[in-house]
This record gives C-alpha cells, structure tokens and sequence, in this order.
C-alpha cells in the first residue's frame, strides 16, 4: 500500500486520505446524478472539480488514489465524503 493508511470496515479493505497531505479546505460541487456510470469518468469528474477549487498538486492525486481503491461504489462513497455531490 502507498502512503495512504487503511482502514477495515465492514470485511472490506478501504482506503483514508494519505497521512502526509492535508485534507482539503473546500469541498467543491461535484454533479453524479444523471452522469456516465463508468468510474474512470466520474474520476476525471471529480479530479477536474478538485483543480477548478484549487485544491493542491498533493490533493487530487490524494483522493483519486482512494477513489481507485476499490470498485464503482467505493468511487461513490468517496465522492461524497470529499465533494459536495448533486
């Protein structure tokens, strides 16, 4: 496993936000709702929505590394803890 920590929930591996990047301050708007339902697209999704908030180089690598950890739903349950998600 990367830098990231790991946590065990409910029998399933699941990844946590890397222990040497800070969390991000903002959480921007990130549409789901009527969207591609492939994971890779919803990735880019929430990876350009991270830069337009200005999160940091450190940032967005951070939760797409999460968001990869697991299958489509991890990529869901990951979007909404980190976005605000429509």
């Amino acid at each position: 496993m990367s830098a990231a920590t790991s946590q065990l929930t409910e029998g399933k591996q699941t990844m946590e936000w890397p222990v040497n990047v800070p969390l991000p301050e903002s959480e921007p708007e990130l549409a789901l709702a009527g969207e591609d339902g492939n994971a890779y697209f919803i990735i880019a999704r929430a990876r350009r929505a991270a830069r337009e908030a200005e999160w940091t180089p450190e940032q967005i690598p951070g939760v797409q590394t999460i968001c990869e950890s697991g299958n489509y739903d991890n990529v869901l349950q990951t979007c909404m803890r980190y976005f605000d998600t429509y």
